[in-house]
């Protein structure tokens, strides 16, 4: 790669600049006033559960008629949201479909990529990794602040696949790996099962 922590890529592969190929949206800063009973739904890092589901209940709301305000920031089916700040920075998603407005607040993050030579779920991968990980509990020890941010991951290095297609070939390996290991996770639950039983 010719960057000394990366180590070793395949040689058609690139280590490229983030901010080359993605684009980070933050969301919009709610104040306490904002808030009213019911209304439009906030997504806060709160609502980004560890276990990768997006909670849509328990939630903060803005009143119905700012829609159009705010339209800049509503999320949509497949987008990546991550915490930006806090205990759980780092902690992401995948979004589900969904089937109302949902309104993104400032400190999540959501990423999309910004040319046709990086694909959106290999994008979530890479998110996902501990390259990326490493690189963010790397500039959080740095500053001493529990935040990141567009300039943060403008200094991050991600490592690219020069098509799409070994790219979504990547994404498939790493679906079929997940199955592979649920199944066994789950076999094994039901042995510890019977196991305990007997």
């Amino acid at each position: 790669s010719g960057i000394e922590w990366l180590g070793e890529i395949p040689e058609h592969w690139e280590a490229v600049k983030f901010n080359h190929y993605v684009f980070l949206r933050h969301g919009y800063q709610f104040r306490d006033y904002d808030f009213t009973p019911t209304g439009l739904k906030i997504i806060k890092i709160t609502q980004l559960k560890p276990n990768g589901d997006l909670e849509v209940n328990d939630v903060s709301f803005i009143d119905e008629s700012r829609l159009d305000e705010f339209k800049n920031i509503l999320i949509e089916d497949g987008d990546i949201l991550m915490a930006l700040t806090g205990g759980t920075i780092g902690k992401i998603i995948r979004t589900p479909v969904i089937n109302e407005p949902l309104l993104q607040n400032y400190r999540v993050g959501n990423f999309f990529p910004v040319n046709e030579r990086l694909s959106k779920d290999y994008l979530f991968w890479v998110l996902s990794s501990e390259m990326i990980l490493k690189q963010i509990f790397y500039d959080q020890r740095e500053t001493g602040q529990p935040n990141i941010g567009k300039e943060d991951f403008g200094r991050m290095i991600i490592c690219l696949p020069n098509t799409i297609k070994e790219q979504e070939e990547i994404v498939e390996f790493i679906k079929d790996e997940i199955k592979r290991i649920d199944f066994k996770k789950a076999r094994t639950e039901e042995l510890i099962e019977l196991l305990t039983e007997y």
